[in-house]
């Protein structure tokens, strides 16, 4: 439906249905301007997200759950809330092509800095503060897998 309507809107959207992996798929997003991500649910970064910003792409988003504090809007990439905001943030990134390599590049900085330890830490502490599915005292701190390059034990 997204799709339809940026089409719509007369924009030239490029939808690759198949699979396409490797240098093809580093081809793809680094010929695109934008690299259009549509979430699902509560958690709405798809691998997608990391590749392109890997690929030094553009990413605009819509807004899922509160992009669960791994990349910072407007600093990292664009969000967007409805297809009024979709429509106008096309038009502008389309149209300030500065704006949007300068982000495409903080993204990509950002993506080169994480390790596999930040990563996993950031989900850890998704579970403990968004889903609560770890023990009510869990909830009062945050979790630093690094120890002696160990895991340490997270009480579940």
């Amino acid at each position: 439906e997204a799709i339809n309507k940026m089409k719509s809107w007369g924009f030239n959207v490029h939808v690759e249905a198949d699979g396409i992996f490797g240098d093809d798929l580093v081809r793809l997003y680094n010929r695109a301007k934008i690299v259009f991500n549509l979430g699902i649910g509560k958690s709405g970064y798809q691998l997608r997200i990391f590749e392109a910003m890997a690929c030094r792409s553009f990413v605009l988003s819509n807004v899922t759950d509160p992009e669960e504090g791994i990349f910072v809007e407007d600093e990292h990439f664009a969000l967007f809330k409805d297809d009024v905001e979709l429509k106008a943030k096309l038009f502008y990134y389309l149209s300030n092509d500065k704006e949007r390599e300068a982000l495409a590049r903080s993204g990509h900085r950002y993506v080169q800095e994480m390790t596999w330890e930040d990563r996993l830490s950031a989900l850890i502490n998704y579970f403990i503060i968004y889903q609560g599915r770890f023990p009510r005292e869990a909830l009062t701190k945050s979790i630093d897998i690094r120890t002696e390059g160990r895991i340490r034990d997270v009480g579940y």
